[in-house]
C-alpha cells in the first residue's frame, strides 16, 4: 500500500498544476514557512528542493525564509534554493541568522541580499525584495542595524525578528518595514514552558507586537510543537504543544495579520517541522524524528490557509480528513530531565475537517470515545492509553474512513539514552488509511456495542470561546493538565477572539523563572542553548564567547 508521504505528495502535487504564479493579492496576505539551511549541505543540485517547493506551494504556502548563518556552503545552496524556487513557481527570501552574524555585518548581509534580489525566486512585497531575520535586537554583538542594512541594500522590504522590548525600554521601529515574532508557543517569558504563575499566551505575543508596530506590518508566528534534547548544548526542554496547531490557526483567521511563518518547514532538530524527515536522514533531531511523520498537520492547515487568504474568519471544507497525533510514550515514562514536561498532557488529539456532521470514533489502547463531530473544523483530545491508536469516521452506522497510528503508544518508547517527546501525526481520509503501510480498506460494517462507548458514557466537555488577553499578564495561570477521565471537545465554530492588537496588554513585569535543579548554577556556553530569546534565565551563567547576554525581564542569574 502506498505510505503516507506518498498520499500526501500525490495530494499535494495534484494541485500545484492549478496554483496561480505568485503575485501580490487583493488581501496582500502572505503564508511563509521558516527552511533551516544549516542542514543541507549534502544537497547536490536545484532539483534537491523541487519537492519542498512543490509540496509547499501545492499548500499555499507563497515563500520559504531560507535560514542562513555563515557556513561554508551558505551560498551554494542559496544558488540551488532560488533556481528550484525559479523552476516551480514559487519565492525564497533570506532569514540572516544573527546566532552567527555580528554587529557590523550590514555590508556583508546587503551584498547577499543584491546578489539574489534580481532573482525570479526572489519574493518581492510592494515592489521590494523581502528580507527576514532571526534574532537582530537583544545582544550588543550580534545586533543588525535596520536603516544602515537600507543604506547599504538599497530599497528592501526589511521584517526582522526584533524584539519589541528590552531591559524593560522599547526598542526602536527606525528602518524597519514589520517585525517577525519567533515566539510561537506558550511560555514563561524567559525561553521556557510556563508554569503554574507564568504562562504568557501566544496571544499575548500578539498584542505585544502590535501594540509596540503601530500601523507597521506584523508577522505572526504559528507552530505545531516543541522539543528538542542535544546533550552537547545542554538543550533540554518542550514547550506544550497539544492541539496549539488547531487552536493558533483559528486564531490567526480572528487576528489576520499581513503575513505568517510557520515554524517550521524543516527543523528536526526542535521537532516543530511540518515537512516529514527523509528517509535515512541523519542531520540533527533525527534520533527523535525517523519515522515520526509531521505532514499531516500542513494537510490540517490547507483550508486555514486558504481561509486565511481570503479574509475568512472560518475555514470551509473542500476534503474531508481526520488528522490526529500523540506521543509515544506518557511523560512519566521519560524519566531524563527535559525542562517543562510536566506541562505536557498525557493525551490523543484528532481534528475533524468535514463537510457534513459525523461520529468520530478514538481508541486509544483499549479504551474507546465516540464524538458526534460537527460539518466544519472541530477538534478532541481523549485520555492517553498504551496500545494502538485508531480513528475513524462513521455515518449513520457505516464507516467512511478509518486509520491506525503508525506507531503504537509504549512505556519503552523513551529511555533516557533516547528520550522521545516527539509527536506522530497521521491522516485518514478517502475509504482508506494512508499513513501506515499494514492498514486494509475500512470495513462498511457498523461497531459493535461491546466495543464503542457511547457518547452517553463518555465525559464530553465543550471548551469555551478562545478570549483575548487579559489587560495585564498575571501569575495567576495555571497551566493545563488533561483529565484522566473525561474526553474534550472544542469547535472552530465558536466565537472567536477579537482583533488582539486593540486590547490593551502590558507585560513588563514577568516572575522570576526557575531552572530545573534551582540553587544550582547552569553554565551557557553557546547561543544556541538560550535561542530563541538569548537572554539568560535565572540560575543560568554566561561561559561562551562574546559579550555576555541580558538577563531576561525579573531573571536572577549567577
Amino acid at each position: 500500500m502506498p505510505s503516507y508521504a506518498s498520499w500526501l505528495a500525490l495530494g499535494l502535487l495534484t494541485a500545484v498544476s492549478r496554483a496561480a504564479p505568485l503575485v501580490e493579492r487583493a488581501t496582500n496576505k502572505l503564508v511563509f514557512a521558516h527552511f533551516m539551511m544549516g542542514t543541507q549541505s549534502a544537497r547536490t543540485s536545484s532539483k534537491d528542493y523541487d519537492t519542498d517547493m512543490q509540496q509547499a506551494k501545492a499548500a499555499g504556502i507563497d515563500a520559504f525564509a531560507l535560514n542562513i548563518g555563515l557556513d561554508s556552503y551558505t551560498e551554494t545552496q542559496l544558488n540551488y534554493a532560488y533556481q528550484s524556487a525559479a523552476d516551480n513557481g514559487m519565492k525564497v527570501f533570506i532569514s540572516f541568522d544573527y546566532n552567527y552574524y555580528t554587529t557590523g555585518s550590514e555590508s556583508a548581509v546587503a551584498t547577499l541580499i543584491k546578489k539574489y534580489s534580481s532573482s525570479a525566486g526572489q519574493l518581492n512585497v510592494d515592489s521590494k525584495p523581502f528580507v527576514s531575520t532571526f534574532n537582530g535586537n537583544q545582544e550588543t554583538a550580534k545586533t543588525l542595524d535596520a536603516p544602515a542594512l537600507k543604506s547599504a541594500a538599497g530599497d528592501i522590504f526589511l521584517v526582522p525578528n526584533y524584539q519589541p522590548k528590552k531591559d524593560g525600554a522599547d526598542m526602536s521601529l527606525d528602518g524597519i518595514d514589520g517585525a517577525f515574532n519567533w515566539m510561537a508557543w506558550p511560555n514563561n517569558g524567559a525561553n521556557r514552558a510556563p508554569t503554574a504563575s507564568v504562562n504568557l499566551t501566544v496571544e499575548n505575543g500578539d498584542t505585544d507586537y502590535t501594540n509596540w508596530l503601530g500601523t507597521k506590518n506584523y508577522m505572526a508566528p504559528i507552530s505545531p510543537w516543541f522539543f528538542t534534547d542535544f546533550d552537547q548544548y545542554d538543550k533540554h526542554w518542550v514547550f506544550p504543544a497539544d492541539l496549539l496547531w488547531f487552536n493558533r490557526w483559528n486564531n490567526i483567521l480572528s487576528l489576520a495579520p499581513r503575513f505568517v511563518e510557520i515554524i517550521t518547514w524543516n527543523d528536526f532538530g526542535e521537532s516543530h517541522n511540518v515537512a516529514d524527515l527523509p528517509s535515512g536522514s541523519t542531520v540533527d533531531g533525527a534520533a527523535w524524528s525517523a519515522d515520526q511523520p509531521h505532514s499531516g498537520w500542513l494537510e490540517m492547515a490547507l483550508p486555514y490557509i486558504a481561509a486565511f487568504k481570503a479574509g475568512d474568519k472560518t475555514p470551509t471544507i473542500t476534503e474531508e480528513k481526520l488528522v490526529y497525533w500523540y506521543r509515544p510514550s506518557k511523560v512519566a515514562d521519560c524519566s531524563k530531565a527535559i525542562e517543562g514536561k510536566e506541562s505536557l498532557q498525557d493525551a490523543v488529539f484528532v481534528v475533524a475537517l468535514l463537510k457534513s456532521a459525523g461520529t468520530v470514533t478514538v481508541t486509544s489502547g483499549s479504551t474507546t470515545q465516540t464524538f458526534e463531530a460537527k460539518a466544519g473544523a472541530q477538534a478532541f483530545q481523549v485520555p492517553m492509553a498504551y496500545g494502538k491508536q485508531t480513528f475513524k469516521l462513521t455515518r449513520s452506522g457505516a464507516d467512511v474512513f478509518s486509520s491506525t497510528g503508525s506507531k503504537e503508544i509504549a512505556a519503552s518508547n523513551c529511555p533516557v539514552a533516547s528520550t522521545n517527546l516527539n509527536a506522530i501525526v497521521g491522516v485518514a481520509k478517502g475509504s482508506v488509511a494512508v499513513d501506515s503501510p499494514s492498514s486494509a480498506p475500512a470495513s462498511s460494517a457498523a461497531p459493535s456495542s461491546s466495543a464503542v462507548a457511547s457518547a452517553s458514557s463518555s465525559i464530553i466537555k465543550t471548551l469555551p470561546p478562545t478570549t483575548a488577553p487579559s489587560a495585564t499578564a498575571t501569575n495567576s495561570t495555571t497551566v493545563p493538565k488533561v483529565s484522566s477521565s473525561a474526553a474534550v471537545a472544542t469547535s472552530a465554530s465558536a466565537p472567536v477572539p477579537t482583533t488582539l492588537s486593540s486590547v490593551q496588554y502590558t507585560a513588563t513585569t514577568k516572575a522570576t523563572s526557575t531552572t530545573a535543579g534551582s540553587g544550582q548554577c547552569v553554565t551557557i556556553t553557546a547561543s544556541e542553548q538560550i535561542r530563541p530569546t538569548n537572554c539568560l534565565a535565572s540560575g543560568q551563567h554566561w561561559a561562551g564567547p562574546g559579550d555576555t547576554p541580558s538577563p531576561c525581564d525579573g531573571a536572577t542569574t549567577c
